[in-house]
């Protein structure tokens, strides 16, 4: 692919901004004062972009999952003329090279027409385990690469390029979870995303640790948990990159990031994000998890339907705190 030669090299160069990441800069007594409505518009946007680009991820990692479940138990076995072709409810699996040359790898190839959940998606990932004999053993790796892979949903349009790491940390999978058995696993990715809609594209790295088990709420029985995993300025941050409008940006996580699979992980019960502009150091945080009064519920008594949203904070202009719900 021929960007992701680019998109690497840009990381490393995002990593020099992540680490003068949380340096203040106090503007000079020239500086022109910005709106507060120039500032609420510059906040949605941000908060929007920063979750919808997380939910798609685990979109796109829900169905890499899924078509390793149908890999012969996780590159666990020998070819299997059967597996190349293998049609799955949103993609084809095809291209399947398996002990060719060394090379344990597949193309998910997703289908045109197909939309789920009203999500629906296009593209090529390729998959290939580039560490370990099988996905699931501990520290084993998988490389997952993005060609022009479109994201639909809510009438807006993503299309993703770049590579993703995800390592094996405890050594099972998401088809062997159990109460005491959960998958943990470490996310590291290089990408860009168009938003077709204005046709602007943010870049950004995420260093994450993940977390899928079962869960002890018998209505939202499996949870995905995420936290960052890099320090920067003391903070441990999950995300960090160029926003469409070409500020640098870092994703604190101060709190763990939860959501049930019950509710397609669309509408997480738990976590707090805070979003900072590393040139002049404004931020935002996000609550998730909130009612209507904007409290935060924790671990619901029921699943989706108890939860109402995010809840978005950030200063105005005059130095005021200020707060807005948005619905999930």
């Amino acid at each position: 692919m021929k960007k992701t030669i680019a998109i690497v090299g840009f990381s490393a160069t995002m990593m020099i901004f992540m680490l003068l990441g949380c340096k203040k800069d106090d503007g000079g007594s020239n500086s022109t004062p910005v709106s507060d409505s120039t500032i609420q518009v510059s906040v949605f946007q941000n908060a929007t972009d920063q979750i919808l680009i997380q939910n798609d991820e685990e979109f796109i990692e829900q169905d890499i999952s899924t078509a390793l479940a149908k890999s012969l138990y996780n590159f666990d076995g020998t070819k299997d003329s059967a597996f190349d072709g293998t049609t799955l409810a949103v993609a084809y699996i095809n291209k399947f090279d398996y002990f060719s040359s060394g090379v344990k790898k597949f193309n998910l190839a997703y289908r045109s027409g197909i939309e789920i959940n009203g999500i629906s998606k296009k593209g090529i990932i390729t998959v290939e385990l580039i560490k370990g004999t099988k996905w699931n053993e501990k520290d084993a790796v998988i490389k997952e690469t993005l060609d022009s892979v479109s994201i639909a949903y809510n009438n807006k349009t993503r299309t993703y390029l770049g590579t993703r790491f995800i390592t094996n940390i405890n050594g099972t999978s998401k088809l062997d979870i159990s109460a005491s058995k959960p998958f943990a696993y470490a996310v590291r990715v290089y990408g860009s995303v168009v938003h077709e809609d204005k046709k602007v594209t943010n870049y950004w790295i995420a260093r994450r640790n993940s977390l899928t088990n079962n869960s002890p709420i018998a209505a939202i029985p499996t949870t995905f948990a995420t936290d960052g995993d890099t320090t920067v300025s003391s903070s441990v941050c999950s995300m960090g990159g160029t926003s469409r409008n070409g500020n640098t940006f870092l994703v604190k996580a101060p709190q763990t990031y939860v959501a049930a699979q019950a509710c397609n992980y669309a509408k997480p019960y738990l976590g707090t994000r805070t979003y900072t502009n590393t040139a002049d150091n404004s931020s935002f945080t996000i609550l998730y998890g909130v009612n209507a009064a904007g409290t935060q519920l924790g671990n619901p008594a029921t699943a989706c339907d108890s939860l109402y949203g995010y809840k978005l904070s950030w200063t105005k202009g005059n130095g005021q705190l200020t707060s807005a719900l948005v619905a999930y």
